[in-house]
């Protein structure tokens, strides 16, 4: 699927619409979703590595969540 493909501006208006009327903890459940499947229709493949690339950056921002709180309740 193209960027400049009629199935893009399909798809795109679909999940915009979709988008727009969920709540935020939705919204961003929604576009994990759509973007495996964006990158699926590429080459289904290689959607081991998205997978493997949103489990590394969810644990990441936890951890980096994590030692800014520590950080703002350590005495100074």
């Amino acid at each position: 699927m193209l960027f400049n493909s009629l199935n893009f501006f399909c798809f795109f208006i679909i999940i915009y619409g979709l988008y727009i009327f969920l709540d935020h903890r939705w919204q961003n459940r929604l576009l994990i979703v759509a973007s495996c499947l964006f990158y699926a229709a590429w080459n289904w493949k290689f959607l081991f590595l998205m997978f493997i690339s949103i489990t590394t950056d969810f644990y990441c921002a936890r951890f980096m969540s994590r030692t800014e709180l520590q950080k703002k309740d350590a005495p100074t």
